[in-house]
């Protein structure tokens, strides 16, 4: 059967880069490293769930929880096939950060391209800008804009490894994340 990048659309796609078939249901479990603006990296984990649907319709949704930082987000998306190698996916995202000194919501809207190096192995890069809107707890509203890369390796037929790194940026944080994982695809 032949498999297609299935970037996720996730909050700096974090673990989650993987290969999946159109319909099949993905679920990522991994490290994730977080560094928020001045401090060291906080050491936690991501979960993450995806689905691919008809005509290349993706959605996912996950979160991320380190030492004093929590973030869950969901988002939406359309892959393009532009080649057998290169795939555009358009998409939409919403998430929500607490960070224990701000809380922030915001949505965006961005881009990925994944780039099929080898039968087994991808590389995606993409990036999003959208806004944060105040919150009760501290946050400020304005610009959100995040990027992202990874890799992902085929490892067998259910099973992706994947590793990446992505940015944040909210008004008054910043939010690097270093994350490697791997994913279970159903079918």
């Amino acid at each position: 059967m032949k498999k297609i990048l299935f970037a996720s659309v996730l909050f700096a796609l974090a673990p989650a880069a993987a290969f999946a078939s159109p319909a099949s249901p993905v679920v990522s479990l991994g490290y994730t490293g977080v560094g928020l603006s001045g401090h060291s990296v906080r050491p936690g984990f991501s979960i993450d769930a995806g689905q691919g649907f008809k005509h290349h319709i993706v959605a996912t949704g996950g979160a991320t929880i380190a030492r004093n930082f929590y973030e869950v987000g969901a988002g939406i998306g359309k892959m393009i096939p532009l080649s057998s190698a290169l795939t555009f996916t358009p998409h939409i995202r919403a998430a929500f950060i607490d960070d224990n000194a701000a809380q922030d919501v915001f949505a965006t809207a961005g881009a990925d391209l994944d780039y099929r190096l080898t039968s087994r192995v991808s590389f995606v890069a993409g990036g999003d800008y959208g806004y944060a809107m105040p919150t009760f707890a501290g946050g400020t509203g304005g610009q959100a804009f995040s990027g992202h890369a990874g890799i992902a390796a085929s490892l067998s037929k259910h099973w992706t490894g994947s590793m990446g790194v992505s940015y944040l940026h909210l008004p008054g944080q910043n939010v690097a994340e270093y994350s490697a994982g791997v994913s279970y695809h159903f079918s």
